[in-house]
């Protein structure tokens, strides 16, 4: 019990798991021990030899079991021997995840053996000898006993395994001695308690190996049995469900058929099975061989029954704990123990045995009534199915129908039993009803053979009278007026025996009335709760409008709204369902319904954690054609997303985004801390489902993920498909005259031309002006520099252009020509 897990596949392979007793050994807090290395170096001293630490170090780096007696300090500096076990644990890929070293404390033991009182003695000596007192016991010496076992210590020495606090080597007294065995003796209880929560960790990694012994009186921890004969690693895995071959889950497709296929074969057996009893035609008819597809569908029933049961053998069942058992013997166990015997009995083949005997038996018939106790399954299906109102009303209504069904089969073989007796032969209801319908029965049996309706107990028999369907109906009649009513009296009760049975259908009839009807009505009103709900919100909604004067196009605004939110959500508040759920499954169950936006480039390097908080803030808001999201001029609190529909943003009355399914609006988060204003209108243009996220928590949201947060924030800038913000078009503006490209400029020509009549002094200022503003345009120096364009012609001076008339000039001299004009037609007068 005294032992630290720590994860072999970190770098200082840290501590995972402290047990109690490791604590109580050592001194340390559990706190204290948690994260540290599994070498436990902090529990090395002057004393721990510097070869059994590198033995710690080098089973530890090679992932390898140790077997070593070390000295160890516990938190007080207090010296003790200890026997050091690292084992260590794969998983189900053999890959080594973690160490399991147990500490044993062996003082005590060494002392007894030795017969020195102590360990401590001089550190020199120490150091010559780092063992002490193991010198004499060797670590692998005697019992082969499997690893696990050994780390936990046998539980008949649990002396051993106590936890040595006090100093090993101060030489304690007596006295000292009895007041620690006192202490011990106060916190035996407790200790017990840490003994097995620890063993439990250690029993759930040792799940490779069976127990030698099935006596549940010893800890199954210390009866493991080595199945190859070997040191076998225990394995660090997730359980897996062991399921047998051919195990049918109860609450699977199969099953489910398979249920209703049982379920419509009982009440067929309830129908025919009571009907067949109550008439002698049913046994005569089996054993006659008349109406084979009778015959044929009961057998397939038999046949279906028995199917069944060995169904019921190979299907899983929940355990009291809530597991799904799939052990062939537990199910086994379990079905015998409970509807076993019931399923055997109804499926007794009677039909089969008549026909192979050929013989008519009065007893076989009522006997066959058994098969209607596998009616009590129907409650076990309506406890299953009672989230389904429609198909618990239909079971009850058929439960109901049934016993209407039964009463009368017992109606019918009262009045057969009543033609028995002379006294009552003539006042028995079926004698009344053969004389309301004129059909009589001749008692004397001198036309013929008996009639096969007719029965005859005490030597009597009868011919004629209502056919049996006829005698069916009109007892199926009264049964039903009794049980819902009170009857109308055209078919009465006459005969003491007729009385009894119709006081005892009235009684009967009122607790059915009250028990199957009641819960009729509250499904009925469970079905309709929903419409229920929507007309009383409906008619709230009217009673609002008309108290406080609304407009007309106010309330039709309303009430679209209304009539479109609630056939989207039916009238369900997700908060109100969400909020019993725990933090973990809130989270996931927001990221499938907020699925679509979270999909966003923005959110691909959000953590798992973040995302669950973020979904969790995401609220949905529906919008109808011409209504408007945001106004120009309002406060942005939201980041919105269109799910469905299309939307416009309007600036200034001008049409500048039109919005569709997946598009991404709001503002950026550049300064949470200013008050961000809209600088447009947000219409829609459809029917839209918006989903939006508040500012104000996602920023305190972000705030706990701060590499996420810078990285959200440049990502957002970019992909809003339209930036709302006041202000954001003139940084946007400038952000791209900051980054575009400079084109150098381009000097076009200058060429001064001539004119009749001009004065020299006129046509020098021009040709000046004319160069003093192409050296500002294009950065040339020189009061006449003209530019070398290869397609002008060399030019000469001034005096050689006024004796001759220069040549017509090319196209792109013509275009230059003008420009030039243009540009100096401020400082000098064009030429006329």
């Amino acid at each position: 019990s005294n032992f630290v897990l720590g994860n072999a596949q970190a770098k200082e392979r840290p501590i995972v798991y402290c047990s109690d007793g490791f604590c109580e050994l050592t001194g340390f807090a559990r706190a204290q021990v948690m994260s540290r290395g599994c070498a436990c170096r902090f529990l090395w001293g002057e004393r721990t030899a510097d070869e059994e630490k590198a033995k710690i170090e080098d089973s530890l780096e090679e992932q390898k079991e140790l077997k070593t007696e070390v000295i160890f300090y516990t938190k007080t500096r207090s010296p003790f021997l200890c026997l050091l076990d690292i084992v260590p644990i794969k998983n189900e890929k053999g890959e080594v995840v973690l160490f399991l070293a147990s500490h044993k404390d062996i003082t005590k033991e060494k002392r007894s053996r030795c017969g020195v009182s102590s360990p401590s003695g001089d550190s020199s000596n120490s150091q010559a000898d780092p063992s002490g007192l193991a010198n004499n016991v060797s670590p692998s010496a005697g019992r082969p006993r499997s690893r696990i076992s050994e780390a936990s210590g046998p539980a008949d020495t649990a002396d051993n395994e106590s936890a040595s606090s006090g100093s090993v080597g101060s030489g304690s007294s007596p006295d000292e001695e009895e007041a620690n065995d006192e202490d011990a003796e106060e916190c035996s209880t407790a200790y017990k308690y840490q003994r097995r929560r620890s063993r439990a960790v250690l029993y759930h990694l040792s799940g490779q190996f069976e127990s030698k012994s099935k006596n549940k009186t010893f800890s199954q921890l210390n009866k493991i049995q080595n199945l190859s004969g070997k040191s076998t690693l225990p394995e660090y895995k997730v359980q897996e469900v062991k399921r047998s071959k051919g195990i049918l889950l109860h609450y699977g497709l199969l099953k489910i058929t398979w249920d209703w296929l049982i379920l419509l074969c009982t009440f067929y057996i309830a129908i025919m099975v009571p009907y067949n009893a109550a008439n002698s035609s049913g046994k005569l008819r089996k054993a006659n061989g008349a109406d084979d597809a009778g015959i044929a569908v009961d057998l397939l029933v038999e046949v279906v029954f028995i199917a069944d049961i060995c169904i019921n053998f190979r299907t899983t069942f929940v355990s009291k704990s809530g597991q799904v058992v799939y052990c062939q013997r537990m199910i086994a166990i379990n079905y015998i123990k409970t509807w076993f015997f019931l399923d055997l009995l109804a499926a007794v083949p009677f039909d089969i045995i008549i026909l192979i005997s050929n013989a008519v038996s009065s007893d076989l018939a009522s006997k066959m009534l058994a098969r209607m106790l596998r009616l009590l399954k129907l409650y076990q299906k309506i406890d299953r199915y009672a989230q389904y109102s429609s198909l618990v009303l239909l079971l009850l209504i058929s439960m109901f129908a049934l016993s209407a069904h039964w009463f009368a089969c017992i109606w019918l073989v009262i009045g057969r039993k009543q033609l028995e007796v002379n006294q009552t032969r003539e006042i028995s209801w079926i004698s009344k009803l053969s004389s309301d319908i004129n059909a009589p029965f001749d008692f004397s049996c001198s036309s013929g053979a008996p009639d096969e309706d007719a029965s005859s107990g005490n030597g009597s028999c009868s011919v004629g009278g209502p056919a049996k369907a006829s005698r069916y109906i009109t007892a199926l009649y009264y049964t039903c007026s009794s049980l819902t009513s009170i009857g109308f009296g055209n078919v009465s009760a006459n005969t003491d025996h007729e009385k009894i049975f119709s006081i005892c259908v009235m009684l009967i009839g009122a607790l059915m009335h009250a028990a199957v009807f009641g819960n009729v009505t509250a499904l009925i009103q469970k079905m309709y709760a929903k419409r229920a709900a929507y007309t009383a919100k409906t008619q709230e909604l009217k009673d609002f409008t008309r108290t406080h004067h609304i407009p007309k196009h106010l309330k039709r605004r309303m009430q679209e709204f209304f009539q479109a939110m609630w056939s989207i959500n039916r009238g369900i508040n997700p908060s109100e369902i969400m909020k019993d759920f725990p933090e973990e499954l809130r989270g996931d169950i927001a990221l499938h319904l907020n699925r679509e936006i979270l999909s966003l480039p923005i959110f691909e390097t959000a953590s798992q954690g973040c995302l669950k908080a973020i979904a969790q803030q995401i609220q949905t808001v529906f919008c109808r054609p011409e209504e408007y999201l945001v106004h120009s001029g309002d406060v942005l609190k939201y980041i919105y997303f269109v799910v469905n529909g299309s939307m416009e943003i309007l600036k200034e009355n001008m049409v500048v985004a039109i919005l569709g399914k997946g598009d991404l609006f709001g503002t950026d988060i550049k300064n949470p801390e200013g008050l961000m204003r809209s600088m447009c209108d947000v219409r829609s243009l459809t029917y839209c489902d918006v989903q939006c996220i508040e500012l104000k928590g996602l920023i305190e949201l972000l705030l706990q993920y701060p590499e996420y947060h810078e990285k959200f924030k440049e990502d957002l800038l970019h992909d809003l498909t339209y930036n709302m913000r006041e202000g954001s078009d003139l940084e946007e503006e400038e952000y791209l005259n900051e980054h575009s490209t400079i084109m150098p400029a381009i000097t076009l020509p200058s060429i001064g031309e001539e004119k009749e009549g001009d004065e020299d002094d006129d046509d020098e200022d021009s040709e000046r002006s004319t160069d003093d503003e192409g050296e500002n345009q294009g950065g040339s120096s020189g009061r006449k520099k003209f530019d070398s364009d290869p397609s002008i012609g060399c030019q000469d001076n001034a005096v050689d252009k006024r004796r001759s008339p220069p040549p017509p000039p090319p196209p792109q001299q013509v275009l230059s020509q003008q420009l030039t004009e243009s540009s100096s037609s401020n400082n000098s007068e064009a030429p006329r």
